[in-house]
């Protein structure tokens, strides 16, 4: 058949769908590549102090779930406590206090699960030495953070660009709060929002944020949870830092989803990884996100598959009967998996696509959008 004859086909044999007047999903690989993106990985070493806390945290860490082998309640915790250390080891006092307080904010600590789940928080009596011991260790801390040098170092030589926008992502509201302190001392405007910040605020926030830099009222950097930042839209921003990564490549790709859209002007958008190495975030990161492509390519309409690499990537990581071989062999194995299968779903539809027709130039959606593109 003619590519002529395969369209004409195409609008009847889709209106044989059932549902086809109701639901109409165009995945973001179907549409292509907004931009080019540039994926950039800032490795950080800690300092020795840091080490130091970081191997003790780890200890600690074993030595509770030891303690209390196999309670779900304690072994989230304990990956929730993990993740903030690769986050920022500044953020584990407030954490701490909090869990020793009784006043850990359960919103807060389902954001950085991404569970819907309640947690409770009752064991702590039985770790409170343990606990107390990892905050006699954190507060002792000197105060020079290499990670947040770099960070403010990579803003400050964006503030020089025409378009200086930065969207800035952690998992963690105690990070986000540092964040905050070190982007004010270096005399940059910024917004902060996450989950506990009402719409309100947030929607006024977004619009000082996209008003130009010579605007008195602009904000420069927004600091951002993944909560914070749903529903809307920084098409106007080229630049992002993922301060820390989230262990499911889905949060990745609606993080950067939030620049890489329809309507950004700029050719390409920057991705910022910060890594510290021998941390959970560094080994995750170099072992398997990176290798799926989720910072290179949009991924998006692989749900399912990304939904069992999640699954399987937190039952490795809070697997603490594994050696640190055998973890790393399985990273890499569930990695290749994963490629694997999202190569092969990929060629799938775009074998269907060819069936319809439907990956030849100027269809119909380009010209229902060129069209549409007035106020």
């Amino acid at each position: 058949m003619s590519d002529a004859d395969r369209v004409t086909l195409t609008r009847p044999i889709e209106e044989l769908y059932t549902f086809s007047n109701l639901i109409n999903r165009t995945r973001r690989r179907d549409i292509g590549e907004f931009t080019v993106r540039k994926a950039e990985t800032l490795k950080v070493e800690f300092t020795d102090g840091q080490k130091e806390v970081h191997d003790t945290l780890l200890d600690i860490v074993a030595r509770i779930l030891a303690f209390c082998h196999g309670d779900q309640n304690v072994k989230f915790m304990m990956t929730t406590i993990r993740r903030q250390a690769a986050s920022c080891l500044y953020g584990l006092v407030p954490l701490l206090e909090d869990m020793l307080l009784g006043k850990l904010d359960k919103l807060e600590v389902m954001e950085a699960a991404e569970t819907e789940a309640e947690v409770s928080t009752a064991f702590v009596e039985t770790i409170r030495a343990d606990v107390t011991e990892l905050l006699t260790k954190a507060k002792q801390l000197d105060s020079h953070d290499p990670k947040v040098v770099a960070f403010i170092r990579a803003l400050i030589e964006k503030q020089v660009c025409e378009n200086n926008k930065a969207i800035v992502f952690s998992t963690f509201r105690h990070t986000l709060k540092y964040l905050a302190q070190h982007v004010e001392q270096a005399g940059l405007r910024f917004g902060l929002v996450h989950g506990g910040v009402p719409d309100e605020e947030r929607s006024e926030i977004r619009h000082r944020f996209a008003l130009p830099k010579d605007d008195p009222q602009a904000l420069d950097i927004m600091l951002s949870s993944e909560v914070g930042c749903e529903g809307l839209d920084f098409q106007f921003c080229d630049f992002l830092v993922n301060y820390d990564l989230p262990w499911n490549p889905m949060r990745i790709e609606q993080r950067i989803g939030r620049i890489d859209r329809y309507g950004q002007p700029s050719p390409s958008v920057v991705i910022v990884n910060l890594i510290t190495p021998g941390t959970v975030d560094a080994e995750i990161y170099e072992r398997c996100l990176s290798r799926i492509g989720v910072f290179e390519h949009a991924i998006g309409g692989c749900e399912e598959i990304l939904g069992q690499i999640t699954q399987e990537l937190k039952h490795i990581e809070e697997s603490f009967e594994l050696t640190e071989a055998e973890r790393a062999a399985r990273l890499k194995q569930l990695s290749d998996n994963g490629i694997r299968q999202l190569k092969e779903e990929q060629e799938l539809e775009s074998k269907q696509a060819e069936l319809f027709g439907l990956n030849i130039p100027n269809q119909k959606w380009q010209k229902e959008i060129e069209s549409a593109e007035n106020y």
